[in-house]
């Protein structure tokens, strides 16, 4: 068994998104730094928010932390080439996502800053809870877990 170590976790905060076709959701942005050594090799692994699309919907990122980069030796490498490489190194970095603590994406755990977007109240800054957002006549700037 392979055991990664955390280098390094930032959170540069929260966004909500309303997709079109989809319940409302907070997406965590942030990334993961990990690393270990195999056979005397150094491997990173960076997991960031954000960098797929759910169902082709550019207005909908995923959720998820997902692998965004790979560093084996200091070179850049693919999913694809730890696979056919070290099938067992390859396994390790897929289930390093599952390895972290899952952050709130309900709304309800939020409350939301947002500003005014028409003319009787432009820009007017707000906090409010979820179930009294107005998306109408206000804008999300950010958000943050209550």
């Amino acid at each position: 068994m392979i055991k990664f170590n955390q280098d390094q976790f930032e959170n540069f905060g929260y966004e909500f998104h309303s997709p079109q076709f989809a319940s409302d959701y907070v997406r965590e942005n942030g990334l993961y730094i990990f690393s270990t050594v195999r056979d005397g090799i150094k491997v990173e692994v960076k997991l960031s928010t954000g960098n797929n699309y759910c169902m082709n919907d550019y207005a909908f990122p995923n959720p998820n932390y997902e692998v965004e980069w790979i560093k084996y030796d200091g070179q850049d490498v693919s999913l694809d080439y730890v696979e056919e490489d070290d099938f067992e190194l390859y396994e390790a970095i897929c289930d390093l996502p599952c390895s972290l603590m899952p952050y709130s994406q309900a709304v309800e755990d939020y409350t939301f800053n947002c500003v005014g977007r028409q003319e009787d109240n432009f820009g007017d800054n707000i906090t409010v809870e979820y179930n009294d957002l107005d998306l109408r006549n206000y804008t999300v700037v950010d958000c943050n877990l209550k």
